[in-house]
């Protein structure tokens, strides 16, 4: 994941970071990429009502985030690499293939990976989701995401992420017919 790509916002503010303590949800919100594996470990399946619980998801994901040195937005940066363990559970309704949606619930405990820097308050995140799509053709869907992320025994210190877009799949080729010409 590569976030954060308009101009403004990139980087932590100094403030954020005082006594080079550093808030769970600040390091999570400003971090400028992620590298990660997400395993589903135990599922239930009802077929007959179009419907999965993934019981327990975990997940182990590396991720970096910019600080400001200074109270200058312009002024020199230092990258901090991070990680951080999760664990979840969701829901997803497939009635067809040409539709669905998921909810799920998420556990984030990160770990700076620098001796000058540390997690304030360490007591991890929690982040509420909701997902749907729709397909509008056989390499395109039309998607929804919401995310509300906050610490946990804290939910005043939070932030949410909406997203509305179209996904397509850039790399399928035209399909060939039966007469063997493309189509």
């Amino acid at each position: 994941m590569f976030s954060k790509l308009e101009e403004t916002n990139r980087v932590l503010d100094s403030v954020k970071g005082v006594g080079k303590r550093i808030d769970a949800i600040s390091l999570f919100q400003y971090q400028l990429a992620s590298f990660g594996v997400k395993v589903q470990t135990f599922r239930l399946s009802f077929p007959q009502i179009k419907l999965q619980w993934n019981l327990l998801d975990a997940g182990v994901f590396w991720s970096r985030t910019r600080i400001a040195l200074s109270s200058d937005s312009t002024g020199p940066t230092e990258a901090l690499n991070s990680n951080y363990w999760q664990f979840g559970s969701s829901i997803v309704f497939r009635p067809d293939n040409r539709w669905g949606a998921s909810m799920g619930f998420e556990y984030m405990k990160p770990k700076i990976w620098s001796d000058d820097y540390q997690v304030a308050k360490n007591r991890g995140l929690l982040q509420q989701q909701f997902d749907s799509w729709l397909r509008t053709g056989d390499d395109g869907k039309l998607f929804f995401r919401y995310r509300w992320t906050y610490e946990r025994n804290n939910r005043n210190n939070n932030f949410t992420q909406i997203q509305l877009g179209y996904s397509l799949n850039l790399f399928a080729g035209n399909k060939v017919s039966s007469s063997g010409k493309n189509d």
